[in-house]
């Protein structure tokens, strides 16, 4: 499917419901597949609290057909969290948080907004992409690996979520 009708916008504090949306739906699908997401061990407030922090702290893009919200993509230049010492390389960006619509799934949009992120990422002068996934999500970590990203090793946070570390050279 070509997708070179979509816009992409950098996320504002008013699209915070549409971002809400998407997550959910991106939720709904990864609960449906038996992967209980990040999100779930959150209250709505606290969902909200981190989104507007994200809006202001990276840049989140909202992708969109016509009026239609259908996929969003988080962008960091660092990430010490996820990455330790090495989340402050500076020829590495980050991507998180990348959803699809539920209308959308299965047309490879999902692969689209990967290399868009990809793209913005080399346009920064960056020469590496960095992203990380729940290690128990196979099916994703094989995904990732068959995109050129190679595993970085685990990372466990605080409150007991693990992933699976990637990085792919693009530059």
């Amino acid at each position: 499917m070509d997708f070179n009708d979509l816009v992409a916008t950098r996320a504002q504090l008013f699209d915070s419901e549409e971002i809400l949306r998407i997550q959910a739906e991106g939720d709904a699908w990864n609960s449906s597949k038996g992967f209980l997401p990040l999100a779930f061990r959150y209250s709505p407030k606290e969902r909200k609290e981190f989104l507007n922090r994200h809006i202001s702290e990276s840049e989140i893009y909202l992708f969109k057909h016509k009026v239609e919200a259908v996929g969003l993509v988080r962008l960091q230049w660092n990430d010490p969290v996820f990455w330790g010492e090495a989340g402050w390389d500076p020829l590495a960006g980050y991507v998180h948080g990348l959803t699809i619509g539920s209308s959308w799934h299965g047309l490879g949009l999902g692969s689209w907004i990967l290399s868009w992120a990809e793209a913005r990422i080399r346009s920064q002068g960056m020469t590496c992409c960095r992203l990380d996934c729940m290690k128990e999500n196979l099916g994703l970590c094989r995904y990732y690996e068959t995109r050129g990203f190679e595993e970085r090793g685990l990372v466990k946070l605080g409150n007991g979520w693990i992933s699976k570390r990637y990085q792919k050279l693009i530059g």
